[in-house]
């Protein structure tokens, strides 16, 4: 947070149009079942989620003071070729090894951001300024699924007929992203769930 406030006290208003800041889905941990809308009124307790929270209002404040225009980009984790861990990694890495993927709530709903959705927001958001000071949009992918239909997802890229899963019940409790806000303003369409699954494949065999 005070790397935040520093960066912005100092910021030169004249080198710089857009400042994106990377937000979480943890900001919303109140929130445990349903859509998770940028309008929700957020509570976050945790250290990580109270620290984005706080950042996002830094933001807020500074581009009315300097004049600048700031967007918070809300993801949900953030999957792809360079991750080690997670649940996508997870997964590729048991079926790899031949070992049993431990699953947490086989029925809870995720909709996850990968590397390529940030890279496509980015771009997006270069090419077309907000028009509000500050905004924030939540992005992810498009696909909603279950950690089980992530693991099948997965299996089906190797033509796998056995699983070999643990099932863990804690919270079943879902809560996704609503990225109809960003999809609309920026026509973002983001690319498959196969075809990132795919890529992470490749730069793990």
């Amino acid at each position: 947070i005070l790397i935040q406030k520093n960066l912005l006290e100092n910021i030169n208003i004249k080198s710089i149009k857009l400042f994106i800041f990377f937000s979480s889905i943890s900001i919303y941990e109140n929130q445990k079942k349903g859509i998770l809308n940028e309008t929700n009124i957020v509570y976050p307790t945790t250290p990580y989620a109270k620290s984005k929270f706080e950042c996002e209002k830094l933001l807020k404040k500074f581009t009315k003071i300097k004049n600048f225009k700031g967007v918070s980009l809300r993801f949900s984790g953030v999957h792809g070729e360079k991750r080690k861990d997670g649940l996508v990694y997870n997964i590729f890495d048991d079926i790899l090894k031949n070992k049993e993927t431990i699953l947490k709530n086989q029925n809870k709903k995720l909709r996850l951001t990968f590397l390529d959705d940030v890279s496509s927001a980015l771009k997006l958001l270069i090419t077309k300024y907000p028009k509000n000071l500050f905004t924030i949009y939540n992005v992810s992918g498009k696909e909603i699924l279950t950690s089980i239909e992530f693991y099948n997802k997965i299996k089906n890229l190797f033509k796998l007929k056995k699983i070999k899963i643990k099932i863990k019940i804690i919270d079943e409790n879902s809560s996704v992203l609503n990225i109809k806000k960003f999809t609309k303003e920026y026509k973002f369409k983001p690319l498959s769930l196969r075809t990132k699954l795919l890529k992470i494949k490749k730069s793990l065999i």
